[in-house]
């Protein structure tokens, strides 16, 4: 947990073992959901519209949904005028 805690990227979360996922639940969600939030900052086109849809799937399944819910309600405010990612946002 402490190389997680030390880099926080998608990829070091999702690839942690289940027991380390399990042991640290909270966090792990908010370490994800960080990393999530990033993600969005950064995507530009529906690609990673997609790609940023999936990744709150995966915060869903690791039981961040009231996390998931709240960074698809600040994508759309942020970004009212893309709809391409208000069109991804709203097949979740």
């Amino acid at each position: 947990m402490d190389h997680i805690r030390e880099n926080p990227s998608l990829y070091n979360i999702e690839d942690a073992p289940k027991d380390v996922k399990k042991l640290f639940k909270e966090e792990i969600i908010k370490l994800y959901a960080t990393a999530v939030r990033n993600f969005f900052q950064r995507a530009s086109d529906r690609k990673s519209y997609r790609d940023g849809v999936n990744l709150l799937r995966n915060l869903i399944k690791y039981g961040g949904t009231n996390e998931a819910t709240q960074i698809v309600v600040e994508q759309k405010s942020r970004t009212p005028r893309r709809p391409a990612l208000i069109d991804e946002l709203s097949k979740l």
